[in-house]
């Protein structure tokens, strides 16, 4: 079943635009992987919101997806982005 993941960015004002380059490189490899299906990041209108940045994307399969992150870390790393944090989830679509 396919399935749908958001992540929302923690990231200070300043580490904004190093983690759109960042979020860059990884989505060039992510989308190379088994069952990608798309993703797309958002960057909030609204100063000081507590998550500037949110990536919605749709996997095939959460197994797709949890290979795919794995893949990643072991091709790029961790990010090592003082002040970042990133909260991700997996949701499937029921509307």
């Amino acid at each position: 079943m396919a399935i749908v993941t958001i992540s929302a960015f923690e990231v200070p004002r300043d580490r904004i635009d190093q983690v759109i380059e960042l979020w860059t490189r990884y989505a060039q490899l992510l989308t190379k992987q088994q069952g990608f299906v798309s993703s797309r990041l958002h960057r909030s209108t609204e100063p000081g919101s507590r998550f500037p940045l949110v990536n919605v994307s749709e996997w095939n399969s959460e197994q797709d997806y949890h290979n795919a992150v794995e893949q990643m870390i072991a091709e790029l790393g961790m990010p090592n982005i003082p002040g970042l944090r990133v909260h991700p989830a997996i949701y499937e679509t029921v509307g």
